[in-house]
Parts: C-alpha cells; sequence; structure tokens
C-alpha cells in the first residue's frame, strides 16, 4: 500500500517494548489494545499452574531489566529477562528441575517458581511440588540468569504454596504449609499447618520456625475437634515501617480446610477468612486489633482475628470461600483484604477494610476469578480479576466503593489462570500472566503485559540493514542511500505510544484517516528492531509496503544524532 506524507509520520514509531524473537526463533507481534499492550513471551511453553499471585518477577534497577520465572514443559522452572535499554527478552532458561522427593513424584501444578531478590543482587527462585522438599536455586552472579546453583532447603520440609519475602533490613523469609503428617507420628491428612523459615545471610543459610521459637506450630493446629487443620494461605504482603508508629510487618489472609463432619480428609471443606500481621523483630502474631498471639497463632486464638464467618459447613458448598485471598495496606498499616464467598446463593467477590476498630465489608461487583491487586495511593487500590477477560477495579477509599476502571483481553480471547503483579514493575512489564490450561504438557502461552509506552525519545535516522534511510521526499515516504539526504525524526511519546516528528519542517504524520499513528518498535536480539503500527496492526517493510505478519517483515535500524 502506498504510504503518503500524513500517513506516514508515524511510522516509527514506539520504542515501546519488545518482546524478544521468543521462543524457537519465532517473534511474537504485540496484541494492543488501547493503552495497554500484551507480549507473548512463550509460547505454547507453558503447563497447568496453580494461580497463588505471589512472586512472580521482579524488576532489577541497577541493570535496568525485569526477571520472571514461570512453570514449564515436567514441571520445571524457567526464567527469562527483559532489557528495558534494549527492548528483548532472552529466550527461556531452565533453572529448576522437578525434584522427584520421597513425599511426591511426577508433575505438579504446585511446583510453580517464586522470584526475589537478595539485597546483594542476587536472584532467589523458590519452588516445592506438594508436599515436597523447599528448593532454592540461586543465581551465581548479582544481577543475572546466566547461571544458577539448584539446592534444596532441608529446614522447609513436606512445603507446599511457599511465600518469599525480604524485609527492608535484607532478611528473607519464606512462609510455607507443612504437610505434618508426613513427619509427626499419629497425625492425620488435613494436619497441615503454617511454618517459616528465616535466612539472614541473603538466601545462603537457612533457620526454620521451629528452632527459632521452639514451637511445633507457626500459625494453624492439628487437634480441631471440626477437622478443620488446614491453612490455605492466599497471600502474604511486606509493609515496611511507617512513619514513627507503624512498625515493620508481614501482612497475611488466609483460610481453613480439612474434612470437617468427613473426618480427616484433605482440601474437603473451607470455611471463614482470617487475617493476622507477624513483626520480624519479636516473631509475635498479631490480629487486626492488635492481639498479641505470641510467637504461634493456633486454632483457640485465632477467634480475634476472624475477617468473616461464611456460616456452617454445607454438603452441597464445602467450598464456602476461594483458595485465593488477597492482602495489602494502606498508609495507616490498616489491612484491606478481597476474597470470594460461596454460600449457596452463587459466589461473590468480597473486600474487608480494618478501620482501626472493626472490619467494614463490601461487595466487588466483578465477573471470574480473584487474580491480584496493588496499591496506588495512601487508600487506594487496583485489584484485578477475570477468566476470559482481565478486569481492573480501582477504589480511592479503602474498599468501601470500587468501580471499574478498564479491562483488557488476551491474544485471541485466551483464558487467564493466574496473573502477578510484577514487584516495583518497570513499564511496560507490568504483569506476568499465565494462559489456562487443564495440561501437564506445554500447551499454554506465557504472557507480558503493561502500558504502552515510549523507551526512548530523541532524534534518529532510521534505516534498513543495508544502510538505505528513510526520507521524506515530496510528501512520500522513501529510501536514499545518501545520509545528507535522510530524514531526521524525532520521537516523542503520545497517549503512551510514540509519534514522529520530521525536524526538518517540525511536520508530523498521520494516518489516512486523520488519525495520529501510533507506533510500537519491537525489538529483536541483535538490535534491530520492526516497526509495528497499532491502529492498522501492520507492520512496515524495507520496501515501504506492509505486512500483517511478524515473521513476514523486514527489520530497521535506529540510528541516534548526536
Amino acid at each position: 500500500m502506498a504510504l503518503r506524507f500524513p500517513y506516514l509520520l508515524g511510522l516509527f514509531i514506539s520504542l515501546l517494548l519488545s518482546s524478544c524473537v521468543p521462543v524457537a526463533g519465532q517473534q511474537f507481534r504485540p496484541f494492543v489494545q488501547e493503552n495497554t499492550a500484551v507480549y507473548t513471551l512463550a509460547s505454547k511453553l507453558g503447563i497447568q499452574t496453580w494461580k497463588r499471585p505471589v512472586a512472580g518477577g521482579i524488576y532489577d534497577a541497577t541493570v535496568n531489566k525485569t526477571f520472571v520465572a514461570w512453570l514449564g514443559e515436567n514441571s520445571n522452572s524457567y526464567v527469562q529477562a527483559f532489557d528495558h535499554a534494549t527492548g528483548t527478552w532472552t529466550l527461556p532458561k531452565l533453572v529448576g528441575e522437578v525434584s522427584k522427593s520421597e513425599y511426591f513424584e511426577g508433575t505438579d501444578s504446585h511446583n510453580y517458581p517464586l522470584l526475589i531478590q537478595a539485597d546483594d543482587g542476587h536472584l532467589l527462585m523458590f519452588y516445592a511440588e506438594h508436599s515436597s522438599e523447599l528448593r532454592l536455586a540461586r543465581s551465581q552472579e548479582p544481577h543475572s540468569m546466566d547461571a544458577w546453583t539448584d539446592s534444596s532447603i532441608p529446614e522447609g520440609i513436606t512445603a507446599s504454596y511457599p511465600i518469599p519475602l525480604k524485609t527492608k533490613g535484607g532478611d528473607i523469609y519464606v512462609f510455607f504449609r507443612e504437610s505434618s503428617f508426613f513427619i509427626e507420628k499419629g497425625l492425620v491428612p488435613d494436619d497441615r499447618p503454617m511454618q517459616y523459615i528465616l535466612s539472614s545471610d541473603n538466601g545462603k543459610t537457612w533457620k526454620n520456625a521451629k528452632d527459632i521459637t521452639g514451637e511445633k506450630i507457626a500459625l494453624g493446629s492439628w487437634d480441631r475437634p471440626d477437622n478443620l487443620d488446614e491453612i490455605y494461605m492466599g497471600q502474604a504482603r511486606y509493609q515496611p515501617r511507617i512513619g514513627f508508629f507503624i512498625p515493620e510487618r508481614i501482612h497475611l489472609v488466609w483460610t481453613l480446610a480439612g474434612g470437617g463432619p468427613e473426618g480427616p480428609k484433605h482440601d474437603r471443606y473451607h470455611k471463614d477468612v482470617y487475617y493476622a500481621y507477624f513483626r520480624p523483630i519479636n516473631k509475635h502474631f498479631y490480629c487486626a486489633g492488635g492481639q498479641d498471639k505470641g510467637k504461634s497463632l493456633d486454632a483457640d486464638e485465632m477467634a480475634d482475628c476472624l475477617v468473616e464467618d461464611t456460616g456452617p459447613l454445607n454438603k452441597s458448598t464445602p467450598q464456602s470461600v476461594s483458595y485465593i485471598q488477597l492482602v495489602h495496606y494502606t498508609n495507616k498499616g490498616n489491612p484491606i483484604v478481597i476474597y470470594e464467598v460461596n454460600r449457596g446463593n452463587g459466589s461473590t467477590m468480597r473486600s474487608a477494610t480494618w478501620n482501626g476498630k472493626e472490619w467494614l465489608h463490601s461487595d466487588v461487583p466483578t465477573e471470574g476469578f480473584i487474580l491480584d491487586m496493588e496499591k496506588t495511593g495512601p487508600e487506594s487500590f487496583t485489584f484485578y480479576a477475570g477468566r476470559g477477560q482481565i478486569f481492573a477495579y480501582t477504589t480511592d477509599n479503602a474498599g468501601q466503593d470500587w468501580q471499574l476502571d478498564y479491562s483488557f483481553s488476551l491474544p485471541e480471547n485466551k483464558r487467564v489462570v493466574k496473573l502477578n503483579v510484577i514487584d516495583d514493575y518497570k513499564e511496560p512489564a507490568h504483569f506476568l500472566i499465565t494462559e489456562a490450561t487443564t495440561d501437564m504438557f506445554p500447551s499454554a502461552d506465557v504472557f507480558i503485559a503493561g502500558k504502552a509506552s515510549c523507551l526512548q525519545t530523541g532524534s534518529y535516522q532510521i534505516a534498513t540493514p543495508e544502510s538505505d534511510f528513510l526520507s521524506i521526499a515530496d510528501r512520500k515516504l522513501a529510501l536514499t542511500d545518501d545520509t545528507e539526504k535522510a530524514s531526521q525524526w524525532r520521537i516523542t511519546e503520545l497517549d503512551g505510544y510514540c509519534s514522529l516528528e520530521n525536524e526538518a519542517d517540525k511536520s508530523s504524520l498521520e494516518l489516512e484517516t486523520g488519525q495520529a499513528a501510533s507506533w510500537l518498535i519491537i525489538g529483536a536480539s541483535d538490535g534491530q528492531v520492526q516497526l509495528f503500527e497499532t491502529k492498522s496492526e501492520q507492520y512496515l517493510n524495507d520496501d515501504l509496503s506492509f505486512s500483517a505478519e511478524a515473521n513476514e517483515t523486514s527489520y530497521w535500524r535506529l540510528e541516534p544524532l548526536k
């Protein structure tokens, strides 16, 4: 299709994000909706995974890279890195292999990896098959995913659902559920309390809560008469000190599970929502009202920590509360939790906020299931939910009211099973998303999504690999091998994407419809780029034609002007 001057100047570009030639040499086009861009990070390499929204990735400002981890073939763990300076992704790297422990053998959707960064810059990836020994892969160099050392953590035996957190002082806690019946005589399958381990040397050595406190159980019980001795902790969140009067703490939210009236059976019934916070300084648990429960919070002490009673156990709706709950905190340190209840008349998404005296409850008018949440202001939060579509709901009054802010979809309307807000994210790597699948063999896509924005602005010449330069001649786009005749383009951000202005006459290009063109620059591993126009959803070729498919598209170079 012929390019006219107005259509032209957008031609280049947004240096937004870019997905590298991800998997098997393929390059994936961005899926753009308004101001959200979704990139396929790994195609058909993910497997069924549990949806607990914990520690999916981190942004490392030292090297200007985002690192993410996800579950792949044979329940093994893979890591990738995005270089924000070049706009490219690395290929997936196998880091943690399934351990085939004495407690569990085979593929396992519980074995999802969790990624944090120690104060010394080393990346720490935790994973654990269901009721297995907790494992840690530690990067051999700081700020790098090139080489790893994988080992077990004996202090974390029979672990499930690990939740790693790092305090401001550098201590690393990993909360996990212990299948106690494997290691304590006389216990039964629903005896599964929470424990934790602690490292004060950047993950090199560990102590468990039993050795630290002398208590056999950190949070939970073995002897409830209602057979609800399993803890399903949906999320834990670290809060640094706020001002002088609000000390650092770790916010915890959970539900009870077990066999109920059917005896000591695993995961038959779910009941009630609970909240507590844990103070690292003294290793004590506290309810929202400040009641000090000491170094072990057991069943007899949980009543003060109740957020919502979901009613009597009911065989028709045995799981009256969801596996996943979310927790965050206001600038006053007050917790806000989100969970889903089902009392037999359908599911309802609920939020509860502690106002200093009591829990204030609200319904959240949403679709799908719980994904994740993030803090956006003193009492402002965004909560993400969905299934076939991802919905973002916001509140400015700590959950008393919620409004739909925006929504977006995955390519080809694929369904989402898991979404993580990346810690300290840098756009456009805001979310790590896994496609829903029931397969335990590679069949799911893994995505990165975020706000579209220019990664680079400034003045450039734009050239083909053969050094033909893009220029404007007689108000038409052309190519020239004469650098003196080559146009100089100024890339500026416009509505989240990039617009191009001809430096010579300060004119901006428009589409033939009169709309401003907007662009993404899709980076390749060798520094070359593809030019993607977001409104027409086509790529510009080096013969000035357009293609709809990335693998049929030419590459370009951006040459900065001094």
